[in-house]
């Protein structure tokens, strides 16, 4: 089965401005709204969409070639996990644990977006 001539290119477009950019604009106002209440997202919400846009689109992508969710999802958690680890070993001064949590909010937005399209 060739799956790559299953996908149409205008249908695919279609979705991404149909379906996602909605999404992504939904996002973006509730980016805003929780940064105005708590700290943590310290008013970075257009850097923070940005992000959310790239996870979304990005899993869009991918999950339209029918790859199954577990095993990519597996792998996704395995590499963040990987990275993370990597970062907080050097998480000596203050700086890097900035950096650290930073990664971590990257992290769970982009996890969020995969988890939102497959649910």
């Amino acid at each position: 089965m060739n799956v790559i001539k299953n996908i149409s290119i205008s249908r695919f477009f279609a979705q991404v401005i149909f379906l996602l950019l909605p999404t992504i604009f939904v996002g973006m106002f509730i980016l805003i709204n929780t940064s105005q209440y708590f700290t943590f997202l310290q008013e970075q919400w257009f850097s923070q969409t940005g992000y959310f846009a790239i996870g979304i689109i990005s899993s869009y992508f991918v999950y339209q070639f029918r790859i199954r969710f577990l095993p990519t999802f597996c792998l996704l958690i395995l590499a963040l996990f990987a990275v993370y680890q990597i970062i907080d070993n050097y998480a000596i001064v203050f700086f890097v644990i900035f950096l650290v949590y930073l990664f971590l909010l990257i992290i769970y937005l982009f996890v969020l977006v995969v988890l939102e399209l497959i649910l």
